[in-house]
């Protein structure tokens, strides 16, 4: 497996290159985290896509109707409860999301660019070791990303 592009404190980031089916043209970064946040499980997958219309793919499911895109922050299979299984940015394979899922939230008002930004500086967080992807930091981002994008908004972005 390559470097990853980010390392630190609170674990290890890969920018996933994969895209592998139509509908997953709709992402617009993700990334994989290994870490410690929890003992049953290592690696976790932080995404943004965007909900506009894909020709050919079911339209995507909109919590309220102005929403844009969706950011999701996913458990995986992972060691040491499934020990044969080893991610990989480049070749995700058939990685199975855990569920339910850890986060999830919808938002509008910023362009792609920005959007990514979203889970870029998500993913700075947990590196740096101020908070976990893991569900026990549920209320952590449930308030920290709506931050996050309005600080995005206002910058113009």
């Amino acid at each position: 497996m390559r470097d990853p592009e980010l390392k630190g404190i609170g674990g290890k980031a890969w920018l996933v290159t994969q895209r592998r089916t139509k509908d997953q043209s709709a992402c617009l970064v993700a990334w994989l985290l290994v870490g410690g946040w929890h003992p049953l499980w290592t690696y976790w997958l932080i995404s943004v896509v965007h909900l506009r219309p894909i020709e050919g793919v079911k339209a995507a499911h909109k919590d309220y109707e102005a929403a844009e895109y969706e950011v999701i922050i996913a458990s995986l299979e992972s060691p040491p409860s499934c020990p044969d299984v080893h991610p990989d940015p480049d070749n995700l394979g058939t990685i199975k999301f855990l569920t339910p899922l850890d986060f999830g939230l919808q938002f509008d008002g910023v362009s792609d660019e920005s959007a990514r930004q979203v889970a870029d500086q998500m993913v700075e967080i947990i590196i740096d070791g101020r908070a976990s992807p893991d569900v026990d930091f549920l209320s952590y981002w449930v308030k920290k990303v709506p931050m996050i994008v309005e600080s995005l908004k206002k910058k113009g972005n």
